[in-house]
């Protein structure tokens, strides 16, 4: 299972810089480059490099940088960040 947070800052925040976060968080912590597989009942990890987790972020950009008009649409993308958090894919 996972647990979503929602969090609201004080100040404006930049999506550059959050991303350059991300980016060294991923970088230094392997386990959040892992992709399972099921083979069966058994699920195998997997680690990705640096450079193929740089590719997938090219291929979808990150939810943070999308704008929002309402409650209703920050809900929608909510839900869309926890639809995309799929073991077999990655993207712990």
């Amino acid at each position: 299972w996972n647990q979503s947070v929602l969090l609201k800052s004080a100040k404006p925040l930049h999506a550059e810089h959050l991303e350059r976060a991300l980016q060294a968080l991923v970088s230094h912590h392997d386990a959040l480059r892992l992709a399972f597989t099921r083979q069966g009942n058994k699920w195998t990890a997997q680690h990705r490099s640096l450079a193929e987790q740089q590719a997938l972020w090219q291929q979808s950009p990150l939810l943070w940088t999308a704008d929002v008009a309402d409650a209703a649409a920050l809900e929608q993308l909510g839900e869309q960040a926890q639809r995309s958090l799929e073991l077999a894919n990655g993207n712990l």
